[in-house]
């Protein structure tokens, strides 16, 4: 009697567990957990080390933390999205995996489960850290907190997704690696400078978009409405100009849409790319 294959589902759970699996050996996991114990640790450390205590406003505390949030999900998307696909050409194991009767989309979805899972552990522990930090030191718990964590997880859906396009374009693992990590830590936010200085709102930008990760906490004013142009001085030149603060959800749909159209690019890309 002939067996019928996998159905897609199944597909999908063997791809996952093996991309976790290999994570775990390659220790890539452990990895960006004690980067990102190591950053909270610093953050709770420093001020104490430095004889100064901690801020007496409940805001000041988790939005000190908030600004490294967007640090920790460009490494995790270089960790796990920069090479999830290139890798498979560069080193040729390619010609082992896509003549199996597993379909390209499928490898791509699997692979992108277990990046943005493990993605997930390392920016929940962070957020944990935070909660629990502000718990004890301040006996409250900020609603906002809670929405910047929702908000986090879209963000890292969205630069994981982006990362995973550049990831079936790019002909090796290093150049993956590097221009994902410069385009979000660098590249794209100089943009956005760049664009408000002009006095023009970058709402269309991702990691604009990303800004209310933070900004959520210090400028509530962000909750209210479209982007506000408020003013400020530029730390390059001294020279002030208007500052577009993005609002929630505004910012919930550009993430949004960047997660699903880079995703489905990238499944396209793949889809067609030979070895």
């Amino acid at each position: 009697m002939k067996s019928s294959p996998p159905s897609d589902s199944e597909q999908l759970h063997m791809v996952l567990r093996y991309e976790l699996l290999k994570y775990l050996r390659g220790q890539r996991l452990f990895g960006i957990l004690i980067i990102t114990a190591f950053i909270a640790w610093l953050m709770l450390a420093l001020p104490l080390l430095l004889g100064r205590g901690y801020s007496s406003d409940v805001r000041t505390f988790p939005s000190t933390f908030l600004n490294f949030v967007s640090i920790l999900i460009v490494l995790s998307a270089t960790f796990f999205g920069s090479d999830a696909i290139v890798s498979e050409f560069q080193q040729r194991t390619g010609y082992a995996l896509f003549p199996s009767p597993i379909r390209r989309r499928i490898i791509l979805l699997g692979k992108y489960v277990a990046s943005a899972l493990s993605s997930l552990l390392a920016v929940s522990l962070y957020y944990a850290i935070i909660i629990v930090s502000s718990q004890a030191i301040y006996g409250t718990l900020l609603d906002e907190l809670v929405l910047s964590y929702y908000l986090a997880v879209v963000y890292m859906l969205s630069i994981l997704a982006f990362a995973f396009l550049l990831s079936s374009v790019m002909k090796g693992t290093t150049g993956s690696a590097v221009l994902t990590f410069f385009l979000f830590q660098m590249i794209l936010p100089i943009i956005d400078v760049v664009l408000n200085s002009a006095d023009i709102d970058p709402w269309f930008s991702v990691t604009h978009a990303g800004g209310i990760i933070s900004s959520i906490l210090t400028m509530p004013r962000a909750m209210l409405g479209p982007g506000r142009p408020m003013q400020t001085t530029g730390a390059a030149v001294g020279i002030p100009y208007p500052l577009y603060i993005p609002e929630v959800l505004s910012s919930l749909i550009v993430m949004i849409n960047y997660f699903a159209i880079t995703l489905l690019a990238a499944i396209y890309v793949f889809e067609r790319r030979e070895l």
